[in-house]
């Protein structure tokens, strides 16, 4: 969890994001269905990223999730860090799924106004299967 000396001693962005129990329970909650359920590390985000191909359709979710999380850990850092309002990890790993679920609906809706000569599983069917259970 989050403690706000934390804040003030270590706020690197790979301690913040990746390496603090509470980010590294988000991260185990949301990547587990990816066969990563163990933490990541800031350079390994970094890799799959840019490694990732961003035509791929896996890539786009994954790459939207990591920027989802990256959002909802910043803003929950803000929430303690400002406010003294904390939030269970399990919280945080909901609100993400809600938000990536309604992208990835919008962009299968857009997909259906674009007449395509190739046949993709539609991004929530993606979700759905690899992502959340």
């Amino acid at each position: 969890m989050f403690l706000p000396s934390a804040f003030y001693s270590n706020e690197s962005s790979p301690h913040l994001f990746f390496e603090c129990d509470y980010s590294q329970q988000v991260w185990r909650g949301l990547t587990e269905r990816f066969g990563r359920g163990n933490s990541f590390r800031f350079e390994e985000v970094v890799t799959l990223i840019t490694n990732s191909q961003i035509n791929d359709r896996m890539g786009i979710v994954f790459i939207l999730l990591f920027q989802a999380a990256i959002y909802h850990l910043w803003k929950e850092r803000n929430s303690r860090l400002h406010s003294g309002i904390s939030r269970p990890f399990q919280v945080i790993i909901r609100d993400i799924s809600l938000q990536l679920r309604a992208k990835l609906y919008s962009l299968d809706k857009e997909d259906t106004t674009i007449i395509t000569r190739h046949h993709h599983p539609s991004y929530l069917s993606l979700w759905f299967g690899r992502v959340q259970a």
